[in-house]
């Protein structure tokens, strides 16, 4: 990605604006259709395509401070994910972090 910070938020300033509209009136606000029917059918497979093939692995984060592997997550479906990422640990990744 190119740019700075100021660069992506005048990209995206329609989008910011409206979802912070939407918090000030408490109101719902999706940049992106919920539904599955908005989107091509291509889009779906390459989706449950990516999905299936990251079920069961390691998530390769390129994080400092870890200590260890983590991930039990079960879907709201009732199924469990298998997918594991680096633990963080705030006393090792953020040093002025102090708990409590």
């Amino acid at each position: 990605m190119t740019g700075n910070a100021a660069d992506l938020v005048a990209r995206h300033r329609p989008t910011l604006d409206a979802a912070l509209a939407a918090i000030r009136t408490r109101e719902f606000f999706s940049h992106f259709p919920e539904q599955s029917k908005a989107y091509p059918k291509e889009a779906a497979e390459s989706a449950r395509a990516w999905f299936e093939a990251v079920r069961g692995t390691r998530f390769p984060l390129d994080q400092p401070g870890t200590d260890g592997d983590t991930g039990a997550e079960r879907s709201p479906y009732g199924f469990d994910l298998g997918i594991t990422y680096p633990h963080a640990d705030p006393t090792r990744c953020c040093p002025r972090w102090r708990p409590g």
